[in-house]
Protein backbone atom coordinates (compact mmCIF):
# COMPACT_ATOMS: atom_id res chain seq x y z
CA UNK A 1 0.00 0.00 0.00
CA UNK A 2 1.77 2.98 -1.22
CA UNK A 3 0.08 5.01 1.13
CA UNK A 4 1.38 3.29 4.10
CA UNK A 5 4.82 2.84 2.77
CA UNK A 6 7.96 3.92 4.47
CA UNK A 7 11.11 5.57 2.28
CA UNK A 8 14.46 5.44 3.78
CA UNK A 9 17.18 7.48 1.66
CA UNK A 10 19.84 4.84 2.12
CA UNK A 11 22.51 7.83 1.53
CA UNK A 12 21.54 9.20 4.35
CA UNK A 13 23.18 5.55 6.36
CA UNK A 14 26.21 6.69 4.61
CA UNK A 15 27.87 8.43 8.44
CA UNK A 16 31.39 9.33 7.69
CA UNK A 17 33.42 10.29 3.82
CA UNK A 18 37.29 11.20 3.90
CA UNK A 19 37.67 14.48 4.94
CA UNK A 20 40.72 14.55 1.72
CA UNK A 21 39.04 14.12 -1.71
CA UNK A 22 35.41 13.42 -0.26
CA UNK A 23 33.50 11.38 -2.58
CA UNK A 24 29.66 12.73 -3.56
CA UNK A 25 26.97 10.23 -2.10
CA UNK A 26 24.77 10.31 -4.61
CA UNK A 27 27.45 8.23 -6.93
CA UNK A 28 27.41 5.26 -4.24
CA UNK A 29 25.32 2.01 -5.36
CA UNK A 30 23.21 -0.28 -3.19
CA UNK A 31 22.21 -3.57 -3.45
CA UNK A 32 19.78 -5.76 -1.45
CA UNK A 33 21.69 -9.33 -1.14
CA UNK A 34 22.36 -9.40 -5.56
CA UNK A 35 19.55 -6.80 -6.62
CA UNK A 36 20.47 -3.67 -7.15
CA UNK A 37 18.01 -0.94 -5.21
CA UNK A 38 17.33 2.33 -5.81
CA UNK A 39 18.64 4.62 -3.00
CA UNK A 40 15.21 5.64 -2.41
CA UNK A 41 14.43 1.98 -0.43
CA UNK A 42 11.17 0.99 1.03
CA UNK A 43 10.28 -2.26 1.96
CA UNK A 44 7.15 -4.25 0.77
CA UNK A 45 6.92 -6.53 3.89
CA UNK A 46 7.94 -6.33 7.48
CA UNK A 47 11.54 -8.00 8.15
CA UNK A 48 14.89 -7.44 8.25
CA UNK A 49 17.00 -6.52 4.56
CA UNK A 50 20.86 -6.80 4.98
CA UNK A 51 22.16 -4.36 2.19
CA UNK A 52 25.00 -3.68 0.67
CA UNK A 53 26.82 0.17 -0.24
CA UNK A 54 29.43 0.30 -2.91
CA UNK A 55 31.62 3.39 -3.00
CA UNK A 56 32.50 4.94 -6.43
CA UNK A 57 35.89 4.53 -8.22
CA UNK A 58 37.79 7.69 -8.15
CA UNK A 59 41.24 8.97 -8.80
CA UNK A 60 41.39 8.62 -5.60
CA UNK A 61 40.18 5.83 -4.37
CA UNK A 62 39.16 2.40 -5.17
CA UNK A 63 35.80 1.28 -4.52
CA UNK A 64 34.59 0.01 -1.36
CA UNK A 65 31.75 -2.34 0.22
CA UNK A 66 29.81 -1.95 3.29
CA UNK A 67 27.08 -4.05 4.60
CA UNK A 68 24.61 -2.79 6.64
CA UNK A 69 21.05 -4.29 8.15
CA UNK A 70 17.65 -2.23 7.67
CA UNK A 71 14.92 -4.11 9.88
CA UNK A 72 11.63 -2.65 8.75
CA UNK A 73 8.39 -3.21 11.46
CA UNK A 74 4.42 -3.92 10.74
CA UNK A 75 1.74 -0.96 10.95
CA UNK A 76 -0.03 -1.52 13.98
CA UNK A 77 -3.44 -0.44 13.45
CA UNK A 78 -5.51 1.73 15.57
CA UNK A 79 -9.47 1.79 15.47
CA UNK A 80 -11.35 3.71 17.61
CA UNK A 81 -15.03 5.35 18.76
CA UNK A 82 -17.74 5.20 20.78
CA UNK A 83 -20.32 2.70 22.29
CA UNK A 84 -24.00 4.55 21.72
CA UNK A 85 -26.52 4.44 23.71
CA UNK A 86 -30.05 6.63 23.59
CA UNK A 87 -30.68 6.22 19.60
CA UNK A 88 -34.60 5.52 18.43
CA UNK A 89 -35.92 3.07 15.38
CA UNK A 90 -35.09 5.25 12.22
CA UNK A 91 -32.38 7.37 13.71
CA UNK A 92 -29.81 7.71 10.96
CA UNK A 93 -26.41 9.72 12.63
CA UNK A 94 -22.43 9.34 12.08
CA UNK A 95 -20.74 7.61 14.14
CA UNK A 96 -16.95 8.62 15.39
CA UNK A 97 -15.27 5.57 13.90
CA UNK A 98 -11.53 6.27 12.85
CA UNK A 99 -9.04 3.97 11.70
CA UNK A 100 -5.30 4.51 11.18
CA UNK A 101 -2.94 1.97 10.00
CA UNK A 102 -5.74 0.00 8.41
CA UNK A 103 -6.01 -1.60 4.80
CA UNK A 104 -8.16 1.21 3.44
CA UNK A 105 -12.07 1.17 4.26
CA UNK A 106 -13.55 -1.67 6.00
CA UNK A 107 -15.28 -4.31 4.22
CA UNK A 108 -18.16 -6.10 5.16
CA UNK A 109 -16.62 -9.28 3.40
CA UNK A 110 -14.67 -11.11 6.07
CA UNK A 111 -12.32 -12.19 2.66
CA UNK A 112 -11.08 -8.28 3.17
CA UNK A 113 -7.83 -7.65 4.63
CA UNK A 114 -9.61 -5.16 6.55
CA UNK A 115 -13.70 -5.98 7.37
CA UNK A 116 -16.28 -5.92 9.57
CA UNK A 117 -19.16 -7.76 11.08
CA UNK A 118 -22.55 -6.52 12.83
CA UNK A 119 -24.17 -9.48 15.13
CA UNK A 120 -27.64 -8.43 15.32
CA UNK A 121 -29.88 -6.76 12.30
CA UNK A 122 -30.43 -3.91 14.60
CA UNK A 123 -28.54 -1.38 12.68
CA UNK A 124 -27.08 -1.26 9.07
CA UNK A 125 -23.58 0.39 8.24
CA UNK A 126 -22.51 2.45 5.65
CA UNK A 127 -18.44 2.36 5.72
CA UNK A 128 -18.12 5.35 3.08
CA UNK A 129 -19.51 7.79 5.03
CA UNK A 130 -19.74 6.35 9.04
CA UNK A 131 -23.26 6.69 8.48
CA UNK A 132 -25.47 4.51 11.07
CA UNK A 133 -29.43 3.75 10.16
CA UNK A 134 -31.43 2.19 13.20
CA UNK A 135 -33.55 -0.38 12.01
CA UNK A 136 -34.75 -2.19 15.10
CA UNK A 137 -35.14 -2.52 18.76
CA UNK A 138 -31.85 -4.36 20.58
CA UNK A 139 -28.35 -3.73 20.80
CA UNK A 140 -25.85 -4.54 18.13
CA UNK A 141 -21.91 -4.64 17.97
CA UNK A 142 -19.84 -3.82 14.96
CA UNK A 143 -16.74 -5.47 15.20
CA UNK A 144 -13.91 -4.09 12.70
CA UNK A 145 -10.97 -6.24 12.13
CA UNK A 146 -7.81 -5.82 10.40
CA UNK A 147 -6.24 -8.94 9.48
CA UNK A 148 -2.18 -9.78 9.90
CA UNK A 149 -0.43 -8.73 6.36
CA UNK A 150 2.79 -8.02 5.47
CA UNK A 151 2.29 -5.08 6.30
CA UNK A 152 -0.18 -4.77 9.55
CA UNK A 153 -0.28 -6.39 12.28
CA UNK A 154 -3.69 -7.58 13.06
CA UNK A 155 -6.32 -5.63 15.29
CA UNK A 156 -9.61 -6.16 16.65
CA UNK A 157 -12.27 -3.43 18.31
CA UNK A 158 -15.75 -3.66 18.87
CA UNK A 159 -18.36 -1.24 19.97
CA UNK A 160 -22.24 -1.16 20.71
CA UNK A 161 -24.90 0.70 19.11
CA UNK A 162 -28.59 0.37 21.74
CA UNK A 163 -31.73 1.22 20.03
CA UNK A 164 -34.85 1.51 21.44
CA UNK A 165 -38.21 1.73 20.39
CA UNK A 166 -39.92 5.30 19.78
CA UNK A 167 -42.14 6.17 22.82
CA UNK A 168 -45.46 6.53 21.94
CA UNK A 169 -47.05 9.53 23.77
CA UNK A 170 -50.78 10.42 24.99
CA UNK A 171 -51.33 13.81 25.56
CA UNK A 172 -54.46 14.87 26.64
CA UNK A 173 -56.31 18.78 26.46
CA UNK A 174 -57.00 18.55 30.28
CA UNK A 175 -55.58 18.22 33.42
CA UNK A 176 -55.40 14.09 33.12
CA UNK A 177 -53.68 14.52 36.70
CA UNK A 178 -57.29 15.02 38.29
CA UNK A 179 -60.92 13.98 38.20
CA UNK A 180 -62.04 15.54 34.87
CA UNK A 181 -65.60 16.76 35.14
CA UNK A 182 -67.57 17.41 31.77
CA UNK A 183 -71.44 18.68 31.15
CA UNK A 184 -73.11 16.32 28.68
CA UNK A 185 -72.46 17.21 25.12
CA UNK A 186 -68.76 18.82 25.96
CA UNK A 187 -66.03 17.21 24.45
CA UNK A 188 -62.06 16.94 25.40
CA UNK A 189 -59.10 15.87 22.97
CA UNK A 190 -55.88 13.42 23.36
CA UNK A 191 -53.79 13.73 20.67
CA UNK A 192 -51.36 10.67 19.96
CA UNK A 193 -47.72 10.22 19.05
CA UNK A 194 -45.61 8.04 17.61
CA UNK A 195 -47.68 5.30 16.62
CA UNK A 196 -48.25 3.59 13.62
CA UNK A 197 -49.84 5.07 10.18
CA UNK A 198 -52.54 2.31 10.97
CA UNK A 199 -52.56 2.82 14.34
CA UNK A 200 -56.39 2.00 15.24
CA UNK A 201 -55.52 -1.40 14.17
CA UNK A 202 -53.57 -1.43 17.27
CA UNK A 203 -56.05 0.93 19.20
CA UNK A 204 -58.25 -0.16 21.65
CA UNK A 205 -60.88 1.81 24.34
CA UNK A 206 -62.92 0.58 27.19
CA UNK A 207 -65.62 2.99 28.75
CA UNK A 208 -67.15 2.53 32.19
CA UNK A 209 -70.15 2.82 32.76
CA UNK A 210 -70.48 1.61 28.43
CA UNK A 211 -72.03 4.94 26.91
CA UNK A 212 -70.85 7.08 29.12
CA UNK A 213 -69.02 8.88 26.11
CA UNK A 214 -68.76 9.21 22.58
CA UNK A 215 -65.26 8.62 21.18
CA UNK A 216 -64.56 9.63 17.08
CA UNK A 217 -60.46 9.33 15.77
CA UNK A 218 -59.52 12.40 12.99
CA UNK A 219 -56.41 11.69 12.45
CA UNK A 220 -54.18 11.37 15.21
CA UNK A 221 -57.04 13.42 17.59
CA UNK A 222 -59.30 11.18 19.94
CA UNK A 223 -62.05 12.72 20.77
CA UNK A 224 -64.35 12.65 23.86
CA UNK A 225 -67.89 13.60 23.80
CA UNK A 226 -69.68 13.28 27.07
CA UNK A 227 -72.65 11.76 26.80
CA UNK A 228 -74.55 10.39 29.67
CA UNK A 229 -74.26 11.74 33.18
CA UNK A 230 -72.48 9.29 35.59
CA UNK A 231 -70.85 10.11 38.84
CA UNK A 232 -67.59 8.27 38.17
CA UNK A 233 -66.65 7.37 34.36
CA UNK A 234 -63.36 5.65 33.64
CA UNK A 235 -61.74 5.74 30.12
CA UNK A 236 -59.11 3.81 29.07
CA UNK A 237 -57.11 3.82 25.95
CA UNK A 238 -55.15 1.66 25.27
CA UNK A 239 -52.30 1.55 21.86
CA UNK A 240 -50.54 -2.13 21.31
CA UNK A 241 -47.17 -1.96 21.29
CA UNK A 242 -45.17 -2.60 17.25
CA UNK A 243 -42.01 -3.14 16.29
CA UNK A 244 -41.40 0.48 16.01
CA UNK A 245 -43.13 2.14 18.73
CA UNK A 246 -43.73 1.30 22.76
CA UNK A 247 -47.63 1.62 22.99
CA UNK A 248 -49.45 2.72 26.01
CA UNK A 249 -51.75 1.98 28.32
CA UNK A 250 -54.04 4.68 30.17
CA UNK A 251 -56.83 5.24 32.09
CA UNK A 252 -58.66 8.75 32.68
CA UNK A 253 -60.82 9.68 35.42
CA UNK A 254 -63.94 11.89 34.52
CA UNK A 255 -67.50 13.01 36.27
CA UNK A 256 -70.19 13.34 33.53
CA UNK A 257 -72.83 15.93 34.76
CA UNK A 258 -76.23 17.46 33.17
CA UNK A 259 -76.29 21.00 31.47
CA UNK A 260 -77.75 22.88 34.79
CA UNK A 261 -81.01 24.07 33.40
CA UNK A 262 -81.54 27.79 33.17
CA UNK A 263 -85.46 28.18 33.69
CA UNK A 264 -86.17 31.34 35.33
CA UNK A 265 -89.05 33.74 35.91
CA UNK A 266 -89.29 37.10 36.12
CA UNK A 267 -90.61 37.07 40.00
CA UNK A 268 -91.35 35.36 42.94
CA UNK A 269 -94.36 36.61 43.63
CA UNK A 270 -97.18 38.85 41.49
CA UNK A 271 -100.10 40.98 42.65
CA UNK A 272 -103.18 41.08 39.70
CA UNK A 273 -106.42 42.53 39.55
CA UNK A 274 -109.47 40.32 38.31
CA UNK A 275 -109.42 40.31 34.67
CA UNK A 276 -105.80 40.76 34.37
CA UNK A 277 -103.83 38.54 32.04
CA UNK A 278 -100.06 38.00 32.84
CA UNK A 279 -97.63 37.52 29.93
CA UNK A 280 -93.76 36.85 29.54
CA UNK A 281 -93.61 34.66 33.00
CA UNK A 282 -90.96 32.00 32.29
CA UNK A 283 -87.79 33.23 30.65
CA UNK A 284 -83.90 31.16 29.87
CA UNK A 285 -84.81 27.99 28.79
CA UNK A 286 -82.49 25.57 27.65
CA UNK A 287 -84.12 22.66 27.84
CA UNK A 288 -86.45 20.82 25.30
CA UNK A 289 -88.09 19.19 28.09
CA UNK A 290 -91.73 19.66 28.31
CA UNK A 291 -92.71 22.91 30.68
CA UNK A 292 -95.02 22.03 33.44
CA UNK A 293 -97.52 24.00 35.11
CA UNK A 294 -99.25 23.33 38.54
CA UNK A 295 -100.85 25.30 41.04
CA UNK A 296 -101.44 24.97 45.10
CA UNK A 297 -103.77 24.01 45.56
CA UNK A 298 -104.94 22.23 43.12
CA UNK A 299 -107.18 22.68 41.46
CA UNK A 300 -108.08 26.47 41.87
CA UNK A 301 -110.50 28.79 40.73
CA UNK A 302 -108.80 32.35 41.24
CA UNK A 303 -106.27 31.80 37.84
CA UNK A 304 -106.58 30.12 34.60
CA UNK A 305 -102.88 29.02 32.48
CA UNK A 306 -102.82 29.11 28.60
CA UNK A 307 -100.13 26.78 27.86
CA UNK A 308 -99.67 27.85 24.22
CA UNK A 309 -98.47 31.14 24.82
CA UNK A 310 -97.38 30.73 28.73
CA UNK A 311 -100.02 33.48 30.14
CA UNK A 312 -102.06 33.53 33.47
CA UNK A 313 -105.48 34.94 33.52
CA UNK A 314 -106.93 36.56 36.60
CA UNK A 315 -110.25 35.21 37.43
CA UNK A 316 -111.06 35.10 40.82
CA UNK A 317 -110.21 36.61 44.25
CA UNK A 318 -107.54 34.24 45.86
CA UNK A 319 -104.19 33.59 46.27
CA UNK A 320 -102.54 30.76 44.31
CA UNK A 321 -99.28 29.15 44.16
CA UNK A 322 -97.85 28.31 40.92
CA UNK A 323 -94.73 25.88 40.12
CA UNK A 324 -93.54 26.12 36.44
CA UNK A 325 -90.78 22.88 35.72
CA UNK A 326 -89.09 20.68 33.34
CA UNK A 327 -88.21 17.00 34.08
CA UNK A 328 -84.55 15.95 33.92
CA UNK A 329 -82.91 14.74 30.15
CA UNK A 330 -80.75 12.99 28.67
CA UNK A 331 -78.79 16.20 28.35
CA UNK A 332 -80.10 18.84 30.74
CA UNK A 333 -80.78 18.76 34.44
CA UNK A 334 -84.65 19.41 36.23
CA UNK A 335 -85.49 22.62 37.15
CA UNK A 336 -88.67 24.02 38.82
CA UNK A 337 -89.57 27.77 39.74
CA UNK A 338 -92.55 29.32 42.15
CA UNK A 339 -94.45 32.10 42.35
CA UNK A 340 -96.75 33.27 44.45
CA UNK A 341 -99.91 35.16 42.90
CA UNK A 342 -102.60 37.07 45.02
CA UNK A 343 -105.90 37.86 42.89
CA UNK A 344 -108.00 40.64 44.30
CA UNK A 345 -110.53 42.42 42.54
CA UNK A 346 -110.38 46.32 41.52
CA UNK A 347 -110.99 48.95 43.89
CA UNK A 348 -114.31 51.62 42.32
CA UNK A 349 -114.12 55.43 42.05
CA UNK A 350 -117.24 57.23 42.15
CA UNK A 351 -116.84 60.31 40.38
CA UNK A 352 -119.58 62.68 40.45
CA UNK A 353 -122.37 65.56 42.59
CA UNK A 354 -125.77 65.36 43.65
CA UNK A 355 -128.53 67.81 44.97
CA UNK A 356 -131.98 67.37 46.14
CA UNK A 357 -135.11 69.22 47.85
CA UNK A 358 -137.40 68.03 50.33
CA UNK A 359 -139.93 69.61 52.97
CA UNK A 360 -139.89 68.93 56.21
CA UNK A 361 -141.75 65.82 57.85
CA UNK A 362 -140.81 64.31 54.07
CA UNK A 363 -138.99 60.80 53.54
CA UNK A 364 -135.51 61.29 51.66
CA UNK A 365 -136.98 58.16 49.72
CA UNK A 366 -139.82 60.99 48.75
CA UNK A 367 -137.05 63.24 47.00
CA UNK A 368 -135.65 63.04 44.25
CA UNK A 369 -131.80 63.35 43.75
CA UNK A 370 -130.66 65.03 40.96
CA UNK A 371 -126.67 64.96 39.63
CA UNK A 372 -124.73 62.35 38.30
CA UNK A 373 -122.37 59.58 38.86
CA UNK A 374 -119.53 58.05 37.13
CA UNK A 375 -118.06 54.70 38.36
CA UNK A 376 -114.27 53.81 36.85
CA UNK A 377 -111.63 51.44 38.58
CA UNK A 378 -108.08 52.43 39.61
CA UNK A 379 -105.55 51.77 37.33
CA UNK A 380 -103.65 48.56 38.06
CA UNK A 381 -100.03 47.78 38.85
CA UNK A 382 -100.07 44.65 35.68
CA UNK A 383 -101.09 47.94 33.67
CA UNK A 384 -100.84 51.46 34.70
CA UNK A 385 -102.91 53.12 31.71
CA UNK A 386 -105.71 50.81 32.38
CA UNK A 387 -109.01 52.55 33.71
CA UNK A 388 -112.62 51.04 33.22
CA UNK A 389 -116.05 52.76 33.55
CA UNK A 390 -118.62 50.00 35.48
CA UNK A 391 -122.14 49.96 35.96
CA UNK A 392 -123.70 51.37 39.17
CA UNK A 393 -126.52 53.23 40.82
CA UNK A 394 -126.66 55.62 42.91
CA UNK A 395 -129.43 56.70 45.86
CA UNK A 396 -129.85 57.98 49.44
CA UNK A 397 -127.67 56.17 51.79
CA UNK A 398 -131.00 56.18 54.42
CA UNK A 399 -133.97 56.62 52.27
CA UNK A 400 -136.57 56.08 54.96
CA UNK A 401 -134.98 58.86 57.02
CA UNK A 402 -137.30 61.52 58.02
CA UNK A 403 -136.85 65.26 57.91
CA UNK A 404 -137.63 67.04 60.26
CA UNK A 405 -135.72 70.21 60.81
CA UNK A 406 -134.05 72.48 57.92
CA UNK A 407 -130.92 71.04 56.87
CA UNK A 408 -128.48 70.43 54.53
Amino acid sequence: DESNKTTIDLTSLIATLPEKNPMNKSEFTFKNGDQPIEKMFYATAAGEYNLTATSPQTSYYNPALQNFKVTVNKLTPTISGSNVTGKLIEDVFTADYTFVNVSGTPSSSSEADFYYTIDHDVVSYNPANNQITCLKEGMATITFMQKETDQFTSATKSFTITVSKKTTKFTPSWDATLTHTLQVGQSVSVAVENVEDSWNENFTKAISPEGAFDVTRNGNIITLTAKNAAEVVSVQLKQNATYRYTGLDKTYNFKISLVPNTLAVVASSKNLYVCDTWTNIVSGINSDADLQFTTNPNPTDAIVYNAKDRSIAAIKEGTVKVTFSQAATEKYAAASKEIEITVTRHQVNLIGSFSGSITNGQKLSEAALVGSCEAKTVSTEYDPAKTETVEGTFAWKNPDEVISEQNT
